[in-house]
């Protein structure tokens, strides 16, 4: 099969060739300019011959739109460390719904898509990053250990507010969507970091991340590669099992679904399978193997996108991502 046959068959539930493989992660070094990302994200695809490319935008970019600055990174493993916050208090969330955005940042991350997409004119599938409203709020709060309960806590507090500034954040992610896939995404990684039981509540996620989250997925409904990312220790997962995507992405662990019990819940594809972060850094390339044969026999490699349960570091050994690869060929 061609890759991107074999993507969308693996979305449509079935069986490929093989089951496709696919990595992504920040790179800090490489995420200032749309130059610099589109040809770092090129030359991992091309290095390792991925079937699917996800685009790691520099995960503060959404929050830039409303004045939110960082210091640019000097190293590729290092996170870039917040000078101004867009939002310190409850009465900055009136002129965050007020204000028109700077959408530079954004049309920035486009740019850089459009670069990757005409770097790769095999067809492979290409998935752009998409923060849910929520989680843009997140970053425009100060960075702190509790960000996460202190947006909602913000929220909370003025229901009638949450929603002027939900809606204001909506409006703007909604057309940045949109405009991915018009420049060439072939669906949005649709990314929210507020799932865990440890940091959300259902009645707070059904209030302010799941309208607003539907309206997004609503916009970009056409695309046939959306995939909805799951992301925080022991998620509320059902409450995003019905989400209108065609592959759900979380990380297997302690409270979540494995993969076989999240195609059972959503009916859908599986992203994931594979560690992330330091624990794939660490591992040694015999056991990321195991891990990715594990993961295909769970799912009899139909329905499955072997891939990690979120973003890797810049500094992963190249054998542990080439073992993987090797997995999915055998």
């Amino acid at each position: 099969m061609e890759r991107r046959e074999r993507v969308l068959t693996a979305l449509r539930g079935e069986r490929p060739d093989r089951v496709p493989v696919g990595f992504w992660g920040h790179d800090r070094m490489h995420e200032s300019t749309a130059r610099d990302l589109a040809e770092e994200t090129l030359r991992r695809v091309r290095t390792y011959d991925w079937d699917f490319v996800k685009v790691q935008s520099r995960s503060t970019c959404f929050a830039e739109c409303w004045g939110a600055r960082w210091r640019t990174p000097t190293t590729a493993t290092v996170r870039p460390i917040q000078d101004v916050p867009a939002v310190t208090g409850a009465a900055d969330l009136d002129r965050l719904a007020a204000s028109a955005p700077d959408y530079g940042p954004l049309a920035e991350q486009l740019e850089a898509l459009r670069l990757i997409r005409s770097g790769l004119p095999d067809g492979r599938p290409v998935l752009m990053t998409v923060f849910s409203p929520l989680m843009v709020l997140e970053y425009c709060l100060p960075e702190q250990p509790a960000a996460s309960a202190a947006a909602l806590a913000l929220l909370d507090a003025d229901r009638a507010r949450a929603a002027r500034v939900l809606e204001a954040i909506t409006v703007v992610i909604e057309r940045f969507a949109r405009e991915c896939v018009a420049a060439g995404a072939d669906g949005v990684f649709y990314a929210s970091n507020l799932a865990g039981r440890d940091v959300s509540t259902i009645e707070q996620l059904r209030r302010y991340q799941r309208p607003y989250d539907l309206r997004v997925l609503a916009s970009v409904a056409g695309a046939p590669c959306n995939v909805a990312h799951v992301c925080g220790a022991r998620p509320h997962f059902d409450e995003f099992a019905d989400y209108p995507v065609a592959c759900f992405s979380w990380a297997i662990g302690a409270g979540a679904p494995t993969l076989a019990e999240g195609r059972a819940r959503t009916g859908k594809a599986v992203a994931g399978g594979i560690s992330a972060g330091a624990a794939l850094r660490d591992m040694s390339a015999l056991d990321v193997e195991r891990e990715a044969r594990a993961a295909i026999a769970a799912t009899g490699g139909a329905g499955l996108l072997l891939a990690p349960g979120c973003a890797i570091d810049a500094d992963t050994p190249a054998e542990n991502l080439i073992a993987a690869a090797r997995a999915a060929s055998r």
